[in-house]
């Protein structure tokens, strides 16, 4: 009976686990025996995804950094245009912020601004990640750097915050 009981719980712990996966976009093979399917279309799918992010991972890389800030921003203005669900939260968030101070045309372009700034952000962190520090080096600039004292040799340990923006 208990040996009945805990082949049940699992099968349904797989079942919503499974489900939780699919919901959100996961991909679950199918096992037999401990062996996957040979044929199952979902391994092929994963290969194809892969192999397409890759290459678009790959091409952004291989791109000079301003003009993929550019597209970043251009694929931002996209995904607002097409994301009906995001873009509606972000207005809704925003006129509750806002509601009084700023007409809707103006909360509007505060959302699309957003959105173009979040796409730049990712393209740009795509493009730096196989950058190094020194091909990095030409696009920051440091204000305020003398204000930061040194390390003095007697001191003992000493802390800094620094805030960088993006």
């Amino acid at each position: 009976m208990t040996q009945c009981l805990n082949k049940r719980r699992v099968r349904l712990v797989g079942i919503w686990v499974s489900s939780f996966f699919s919901h959100y976009g996961f991909v679950i093979r199918h096992f037999q025996d401990g062996e996957p399917h040979k044929k199952h279309p979902a391994a092929t799918m994963d290969k194809l995804f892969y192999f397409v992010a890759r290459c678009l991972v790959a091409l952004i890389q291989a791109l000079p950094l301003k003009l993929v800030a550019r597209l970043g921003r251009a694929a931002g203005a996209l995904a607002f245009w097409a994301d009906a669900r995001h873009r509606r939260v972000a207005l809704q968030n925003l006129e509750m912020c806002f509601g009084n101070e700023k007409p809707p045309d103006e909360i509007r372009a505060i959302a699309k601004e957003n959105f173009r700034r979040i796409g730049e952000n990712f393209a740009c962190a795509v493009k730096t990640a196989a950058m190094t520090p020194a091909q990095m080096l030409p696009n920051f600039v440091f204000t305020g750097a003398e204000k930061i004292l040194p390390h003095e040799a007697d001191a003992g340990p000493q802390s800094r915050i620094v805030a960088i923006g993006h």
